[in-house]
């Protein structure tokens, strides 16, 4: 039976392959132990899209775009969205009470803010097709081999729907890991509290048997005799 606190073992043939070892440089192993570590609890660290400057679908909403930065950051993780990222993490992590101990909670935080990514280019594109309806081929005709056509809601709008469900269900898991430490801190709190009162009665019980003990010594000593 597995002891808990126990820290478990994984075979390293499960997560990757058997003979491969890596050949690197110091400097570059820090780069890629310091890149592993990003990645716990969720990967946020490769959740941003990769630089295409001029090809990029969001270049209309990207300030970098609009003030030509040089150079641009072409191939590179965008650095909006990192610095969006970076932001909701800080936000999140600060307003929830978490630290880096808290894995569970961090997890979730991160899965929050990969779909405020979601929902940030959902919105952008939403922008530049705005139509709510549009016309899209549901098959071709079988005689004359054209296209059928049907009107289906934009399916930007069913993302963003999708986004909003899913940042439902998250925050709500995060109240409840809120609610569920403030229940345990509430009963330690009681706790201590009951204990401190126990004592304290305790205190007030000795007290008192002290003072009746002292009261009745007082009842039972004899009067001194008057001298005539």
């Amino acid at each position: 039976m597995e002891k808990k606190n126990e820290v478990v073992r994984i075979d390293p043939s499960l997560v990757s392959p058997i003979n491969w070892k890596p050949n690197m440089k110091p400097e570059d192993l820090v780069v890629y132990k310091r890149h592993l570590d990003s990645q716990k609890a969720a990967p946020l660290a490769s959740l941003p899209m990769i630089c295409k400057w001029q090809d990029c679908s969001y270049k209309a909403h990207c300030p970098l775009w609009q003030m030509k930065i040089d150079p641009p950051p072409i191939g590179q993780a965008c650095p909006y969205e990192i610095e969006m990222i970076n932001g909701y993490l800080s936000d999140y992590m600060r307003e929830l009470e978490v630290t880096v101990d808290d894995i569970t909670d961090l997890a979730l935080i991160k899965e929050m803010i990969t779909w405020h990514i979601y929902e940030w280019r959902a919105q952008a594109e939403l922008s530049q097709e705005p139509n709510i309806i549009r016309d899209a081929v549901i098959g071709y005709d079988a005689d004359s081999n054209e296209p059928v056509m049907k009107e289906i809601m934009n399916p930007i709008i069913l993302m963003l729907e999708k986004t909003s469900k899913a940042r439902g269900k998250i925050r709500d898991a995060l109240l409840a890991t809120r609610e569920a430490k403030a229940r345990a801190k509430g009963t330690r709190q009681v706790g201590l509290s009951e204990l401190s009162a126990s004592i304290q009665a305790k205190i007030e019980a000795t007290k008192k048997a002290r003072q009746q003990a002292r009261d009745t010594i007082i009842d039972v000593m004899p009067m001194p005799k008057s001298e005539e």
